[in-house]
């Protein structure tokens, strides 16, 4: 099971007064990480499809490089 957890970022003024903007956490489980061979450092991309949230790997022409030189 994964939850939304929302946390306080800043706070910054515009013209209809201070406003305060957010960043929202979703802790995935190590055992989906690893089927998906996602590594610490990865470029996520986000987005929503039919009303579903999807998280694409980037590829990541350095990640690349990297496991050829481990060849």
């Amino acid at each position: 099971m994964v939850t939304l957890q929302r946390r306080f970022a800043y706070r910054y003024k515009s013209r209809n007064g201070a406003k305060d903007h957010y960043k929202y956490i979703i802790t995935i489980p190590e055992e989906i990480v690893n089927e998906l061979k996602w590594e610490e450092g990865d470029t996520l991309q986000p987005r929503v499809q039919d009303n579903t949230f999807v998280l694409e790997l980037v590829v990541d022409t350095s990640r690349m490089e990297k496991t050829r030189s481990k060849k």
